[in-house]
Formats: structure tokens, sequence, C-alpha cells
């Protein structure tokens, strides 16, 4: 083909570019943002070359291209970001711009990548292999046989693409025949495996370029049958695939992996050279998933609706890439597709079944800081961000920390002392993950409802009723100790989060209170709840009324103003007591 004999090797010893203008980037990803007049959004998964055919709103990341070509040229790239956070459609840009097959184009002539001319050599040079391993999930079962099946219809239609190479006298015949036997469905799991590896020598042998080439959602048939049998089978067999793809391979000019989580310990990417990993903590690209605050006022202004913006904030950011803070783009496009109205449109998209089956695995403190994070607490801790499925199998806080941190349930800062401040990013998610722990502890709406009520009037008998039902399905909690107890009333709270700070264990005055409630508005009152278990049914009373005098002895209530609801709460067994007192500050 004309010029391919120019690039032959040459892209391989590149250096990075010298020409960057630096003091250009953040012009650039402000200004460049959106061009001419507003376009109508897309959240169908529309790759980049259609959004740009047909004229649809895009963001442009295309600065992207740059990091990687100055990082590495020839280097085999993992990025992992949770889903919906552009992933697909920047490895559908990468396809545009690399590939031979998209030759003159002009998708890029008015995105920042095209300031940058010396670039313009690797554009549209290399055979691209692009290939989106979602739908090797297992749909009829749950088994190994399943996912195979998925996999190898994914070949077939990858193989489909290239049809041309069966009738190329520069591919040899045994290549050809291998191919064959993916397309025919007669490949063994070995020849299956080593399928893009094949036809990387097929293009190579035809086009005498090396091959670039792009996966996307590695990880996805993982992610989706957590806890299944067949991961362990699934998890080796893609291990094999990556290997056999990645590892030795003459004909490969780079690679570009996407997926949530970073897989590394498993063997899936060992022995693989030149291996470049990019998750949420990396500076570099941090700005190229997910939308910036300045791309989202940009679209808002366009949209003539800058009043939005709190709202926007309020349900759609605090996420964290590397340096950058980031909105979820897929909930922010969704929610001006209808009509600027807030809701959890993310929830609808994602996968939480790994964070069920590690919450419904993991004891009461896990799943008690969980439900104080989710309450607008801060915690503090460890995070792994190459965990393997074993570790998470061992459903210890940090890995539960670290898994939801990965998947996007929860944003992170570090720290100084290399641990990390972590937080919910917003409302939706709160929503989200407060979902997930009512469904776990499938308590009806109406006594959250009701016992919120109850607990802001003051009310203790409609207090004691809603509690006695709650208990009494022991199969909710083990009551053993005043853990329990707390987590049961937690969790009761849940109904009042949007109106309250909720906390556990929080120095206060003299001591450590044992849950406080922090109105976030003017005109609600603030809420101390002291807990105390009873050895006996007749110490019920007297155990309540220590709670509330623990409360003044320790002067919980210091720092507050106006009138403060107290609680003395004892149990015994299933049976709460509780008593309540008001005083004015």
């Amino acid at each position: 083909m004309d010029g391919m004999s120019d690039i032959h090797g040459s892209p391989k010893s590149a250096k990075p570019l010298e020409n960057t203008p630096v003091d250009e980037k953040v012009t650039l990803m402000t200004s460049n943002v959106i061009s001419e007049d507003m376009r109508q959004a897309s959240t169908s998964g529309l790759s980049f070359r259609n959004i740009r055919i047909r004229d649809k709103l895009y963001i442009d990341k295309s600065l992207l291209i740059k990091d990687i070509l100055d990082q590495d040229d020839s280097g085999v790239f993992l990025y992992t970001r949770p889903r919906r956070f552009g992933k697909s459609t920047n490895m559908t840009m990468l396809d545009a711009f690399f590939n031979l097959k998209y030759k003159d184009n002009t998708w890029f002539d008015d995105l920042a990548i095209s300031r940058y001319q010396d670039y313009d050599r690797y554009r549209n040079k290399f055979p691209v292999i692009s290939i989106n391993l979602k739908d090797t999930v297992p749909v009829s079962d749950e088994s190994y046989e399943s996912f195979l099946d998925g996999f190898m219809e994914t070949m077939r239609e990858l193989l489909g693409d290239f049809g041309y190479l069966l009738e190329s006298e520069k591919v040899s015949g045994s290549d050809k025949e291998d191919m064959l036997a993916v397309i025919k469905r007669t490949a063994s799991e070995r020849l299956l495996s080593r399928t893009v590896k094949t036809l990387c020598h097929m293009l190579h042998d035809h086009h005498e370029v090396d091959v670039i080439i792009l996966i996307d959602e590695y990880d996805r048939a993982l992610t989706d049958t957590f806890g299944m049998k067949s991961q362990d089978r699934i998890l080796k067999f893609l291990s094999s695939f990556m290997s056999a793809t990645l590892k030795d391979n003459e004909c490969l000019q780079m690679a570009y992996i996407t997926g949530i989580m970073q897989v590394a310990k498993s063997g899936m990417f060992s022995g693989v050279n030149n291996l470049y990993v990019n998750n949420i903590l990396s500076v570099r690209s941090d700005e190229r998933f997910g939308f910036t605050e300045s791309e989202v006022l940009t679209i808002l202004e366009e949209c003539e609706h800058l009043d939005k913006m709190d709202e926007v904030r309020e349900w759609y950011d605090g996420y964290r890439f590397g340096n950058t803070d980031v909105y979820n783009p897929f909930s922010l496009l969704t929610y001006v597709q209808s009509d600027f109205t807030p809701e959890g449109y993310w929830a609808r998209s994602g996968n939480d079944k790994p964070i069920r089956w590690m919450l419904n695995r993991s004891d009461k403190e896990s799943v008690e800081a969980i439900a104080d994070i989710i309450s607008g607490n801060a915690a503090v801790s460890d995070i792994s961000m190459d965990m393997t499925y074993d570790d998470m199998r061992r459903t210890g806080l940090d890995n539960l920390l670290s898994l939801m941190v990965m998947t996007g349930y929860l944003r992170i800062a570090p720290r100084d002392d290399g641990r990390f401040d972590i937080s919910v990013p917003n409302k939706e998610v709160m929503r989200m993950i407060d979902r997930v722990l009512k469904d776990m502890f499938p308590i009806s709406d109406r006594l959250f409802k009701e016992f919120a009520i109850a607990t802001m009037d003051g009310d203790c008998n409609a207090m004691e009723e809603l509690l006695t039902t709650l208990l009494d399905d022991s199969s909710y909690f083990d009551l053993r100790d005043e853990s329990d107890y707390k987590l049961a009333i937690f969790l009761c709270l849940h109904g009042m989060i949007w109106r309250y700070d909720v906390e556990c264990e929080r120095q206060k005055g003299n001591g450590r209170l044992d849950i406080i409630l922090t109105p976030k508005d003017e005109g609600d009152r603030p809420i101390i709840m002291e807990l105390k278990v009873s050895d006996t049914e007749k110490s019920l009373d007297s155990e309540a009324s220590e709670g509330l005098r623990q409360i003044h002895e320790r002067r919980y209530y210091h720092g507050m103003h106006g009138e403060v609801i107290l609680y003395g709460m004892a149990f015994w067994g299933v049976v709460p007591k509780v008593f309540s007192e008001r005083i004015v500050l």
C-alpha cells in the first residue's frame, strides 16, 4: 500500500515529541469543548466515528492520543475507570485515529489533537484490531461453556471484518486455516485463545505494517460472573488469551486495553513488556475520562441552563481521577436528555453484583462502615488498585472499599500517610448504595419513613413498636452486643440521611457518643442517641435512663444551639426501651 513502507519499523523507535505547547493545554480543554451550535447529546453507545459523522455533541478528549504517544508509541496500556466514564468512546476515537481503513477522514479536524501536526505521521497508518469483550459474559446460563460460546462469537465477528486476508497471497496457508477454524466454530480452546495473535500476524504479512490492538472491557466477563463457579476457569482462559495476544508478539505496534479492575496479580499481564497501567490515581490522562467542571459549564451554557449547575454538582460531581475533579458523563448527558430531571441514571446502567456479593458476606463492622460513609461521613483506609479476585473473596473492609472505589461507588483522596480519605461522591451514588443496603436488610420503606417521623417528633412509643417489628426478624441481625443494635438503628435512620448527617462513634463533648444526627438545614433539631444493652428485662428502664444521664454527664451536646432531642435507648434481646428528653441550649 502507498506509504506503508515508510512507516514499517519507524514508529517503534520514535521518541516523544518535543514541540508540545504545554501552556495551551488548559485553553484547549476549555475552549474547544463544543464547536458551533449546541448538538444533540447521545448516550446510546455510538462510536466516535458515528458521533462525528452524525454531528452529535462531543466533548473533546482527543489529547488522550498525545498522552499515549508521548509515553511510549510501542507500549501496552491498561486504562481502568468505572463504567460509563467514556472508556469505550475513547477507544473508538483511537481506532478512528490510527486505523488505515479510515484514511483521509476529517473527524479530527477541529479537535485539539489537530493542533499537533507532528502526530499526523501516526494518523490512519496502521491495521487496527478492535475488540469489545462485553458480549463474552455468559447469558444463557452461568457456565464456562456459555462464556466460551460468547467469546467464539466475538472472535467470529471480529474476523468477519478481515475476510480479505483469506484471499491474500502474502498470508500463510496455516494462518488461513486457523482463521477458518474460528469462523466455522471448530477451533480448540488453545486456538481460540490465539485468534488475535494469529490475526495480528496475518495483518502484518498483508500490509507490511505492525498492528495496533484495542481491547475494550477486558474484565467484563469476570466482574459479571463474580461468585460463580465458572469464574476461575474464565480467568484462566482470559489470562491465556492476553498472554498469547500481548507477550512476544513481534507484529504488535501498540496495545490499548480498558476495564474496571487491574487484575495484574492474577498473571493476566505478567511478563508483558512495556506495560503501563493508568488508573483513577494516575495524573497522566486524568482529565480524559469524565467531564471536568469547565466542560459541564460549557454544556449547560449551550443549553441555556446555567441555573442547573448547583443541582448537577449535588447529583453527578464528586469523582476524582488523578488531580482532576470530574463529573459522571453518562449521568450528566442523560440528565440533559431527560429535560434536566435529576435521577440515578448511572445506577440503572451498571452492574453491582460484586458489591452485593461482598456486602452479603461482610462482617457487621464493614456494613456499619459503609452505612456510615453513605450517611455523609468520610472514612480513612488503605486502598489496593491491583486486587485479585481472591482478594475480593476475603471480604475484609479494605478489600470492600477498594472494590467500591474502582467501580465508582466511592471517591478517594490521598493522604500524606499513604492512606486515603474515602467518601461518597454525590447524591446519585448515595442513593444507589443506600438501596443496596436496604435490599440486604429488607426493611419496608414504610418502616423507614415512620421511624424517621417518630425520631424527629420524640415519639418513644412509636419508635419502640417499629424497633420491635425490625428486631423480631433475627435473620437480619446477630443481636449479641451494642454494636449489633447500633447497626440496626443506623439502618433505620437511612430514611433521614437526606435531612441529617448521621454519624456513629463520634467524639463530642467529653467522650464518644453512639449516634448523632446533625441537621443539614436550619429548622431541624439535632438528635443524640446513647445505646445500652440490658442483662434483664427489668433493667431496661434503668439502662435507658443511664443513657440519658451519660449524655448529660459527658455533655455530648457541647457547642450545639437551640432545641436538641436526646435519646436513651436500651435493648434486651428483641425488646427495646426508648426514653427521650428535649433541652434548649
